[in-house]
């Protein structure tokens, strides 16, 4: 049965740790092999999602496909995902010798499953799988193809991913860290309710065996054509209209079932270089389109982060002023106060004066009240003394 990953209790020391030594690479060019009932089977065309957390030990894969229904208007084309948690895989390894896949940035990872557990395959929630038929044989194959790949025990995935953008060291590393079971889910990537533009996505249940093809309509897709016979011979040359000599005066008729069977595989060989490269376009047409998507969304994240700044500087230059005008009252406070220094020195000198002056007076008071009563009391006296005097006489 498909395993659901599960986020733990540990999701939450993810939070407000540093994002170093995060390796995460998304719809890498990628191509499935595995082997079912004793075939070998190829799946290309895919993208192939990895995150790797060395800080964390934590990591997600997810392999994806596009697919369109019958009953779609348009030519709209539907992600299906298979979902890799690191629960369900017992060992990991990578190999970086297959340039002839995908080029010299090619690496294969060898998945290799637990006992008794899967990789889940995800659709759209509303996606009634009783009742689905698809709009071409390619996306039957494709949809079939995702169905056998669940319920294989080990497979490898080649993707084309550059060693600048994650050394083989580093592949080395999340390979090692998941064989050793020492990596979880990272939280978030297996959730589902966050598919499909917000309208979310669900697992299949997939019993064993049970592999029922979907009825469709269309002509067999690329993946089961046979090989192309190769580029037809140079034709021979021309026959000469001389007359031979002797008894070959009559020539014989000229057969033309060489030139007809050249020419039928020319044309064949045209067809299949022709689905081929319509494939590829539709391909590269799809993560263009994915592309377009992703853009629009960054655009809009970055005009709602522009408003946010707006709104910063806007509040941080009112705070500017705020302060300035704290610091303009704050130095006024403190030329008052400079100035009621002043003014108290002043008071104190005033007062010291005050107290000269008062003492000043009080001594000059009291020396004139001396002075005064001397004069006064002298006068009476000799007034006294004279008129004793007279009245001795008579």
């Amino acid at each position: 049965m498909p395993h659901e990953p599960v986020i733990d209790s540990k999701s939450e020391n993810f939070r407000g740790k540093s994002t170093s030594q995060h390796d995460k690479h998304n719809k890498l060019e990628a191509i499935v092999k595995w082997t079912m009932n004793g075939t070998l089977r190829v799946h290309p065309g895919l993208t192939f999602d990895l995150q790797y957390h060395a800080t964390y030990n934590s990591a997600f894969f997810k392999l994806r496909a596009l697919v369109v229904k019958k009953e779609n208007s348009t030519t709209d084309q539907v992600p299906i995902f298979v979902f890799l948690a690191p629960e369900v895989i017992q060992t990991l390894s990578h190999d970086c010798k297959h340039a002839n896949e995908l080029g010299p940035d090619t690496v294969c990872f060898r998945f290799h499953m637990k006992s008794g557990n899967a990789p889940s395959l995800v659709v759209p929630k509303d996606m009634d799988l009783s009742s689905v038929t698809w709009k071409n044989k390619q996306s039957s194959d494709v949809w079939e193809s995702l169905r056998s790949l669940v319920h294989a025990s080990s497979f490898d995935v080649f993707c084309r991913l550059p060693r600048r953008a994650m050394s083989e060291a580093r592949v080395g590393s999340l390979c090692d860290a998941l064989s050793s079971s020492q990596v979880v889910s990272t939280p978030g990537y297996a959730d589902l309710a966050g598919l499909y533009g917000g309208k979310g996505g669900k697992l299949v249940q997939l019993e064993a065996g049970a592999m029922e093809c979907v009825s469709d309509d269309s002509p067999p897709a690329y993946g089961d054509l046979e090989p192309g016979p190769p580029m037809p011979p140079v034709l021979p040359e021309k026959a000469s209209n001389k007359r031979r000599r002797g008894n070959s005066d009559i020539e014989p008729p000229r057969t033309c079932q060489e030139p007809v069977n050249d020419l039928e595989a020319t044309v064949a060989w045209l067809v299949t270089e022709l689905k081929e490269h319509k494939i590829r376009e539709a391909f590269i047409a799809a993560q263009l389109k994915e592309c377009k998507a992703e853009l629009q969304e960054y655009k809009a994240r970055e005009s709602s982060l522009k408003l946010e700044l707006e709104e910063v500087k806007a509040e941080v230059a009112k705070s500017s002023r705020d302060h300035e005008r704290q610091h303009d009252r704050l130095s006024s406070v403190e030329t008052q106060l400079t100035k009621l220094d002043d003014l108290q020195e002043r008071q104190g000198v005033v007062e010291a004066k005050l107290d000269e002056l008062d003492d000043d007076l009080e001594v000059r008071v009291d020396c004139r009240v001396e002075e005064t009563l001397d004069q006064t009391l002298s006068s009476r006296i000799q007034g006294v003394l004279e008129g004793v005097t007279l009245s001795a006489r008579f």
